[in-house]
């Protein structure tokens, strides 16, 4: 194991346990405030452009968010990096994604 996925594992895990009771809260928040599913599914590509299941809260805040600490800790994500993108999205990046920021002075 890297040193980054440790840090992914470990960060995952602490972030889940410490948010646990609002990741509770936005699930129940979301359960009341309407019919249909708590959380919204959506492929994306992962790793090396395998595609993987999303999920995120059917919600259209921060708490949204809060369900990717699973995929964090599952190692389908990175505490550290880009965020993934759908395969629509990933063409118009071309083909190695987004690429590296450029800085300009």
């Amino acid at each position: 194991m890297t040193a980054k996925r440790a840090f992914d594992v470990a960060g995952g895990l602490v972030l889940l346990l410490a948010l646990a009771p609002l990741i509770a809260w936005a699930a129940l928040s979301v359960t009341l405030g309407g019919s249909g599913p708590v959380l919204r599914r959506r492929t994306v590509a992962g790793l090396a452009g395998r595609p993987f299941t999303m999920l995120t809260f059917r919600t259209r805040s921060p708490l949204a968010a809060l369900p990717l600490l699973l995929h964090v800790v599952t190692g389908r994500m990175s505490l550290v990096g880009p965020c993934p993108l759908t395969p629509g999205h990933r063409e118009c990046a071309g083909e190695g994604g987004a690429g590296s920021p450029s800085v300009r002075g």
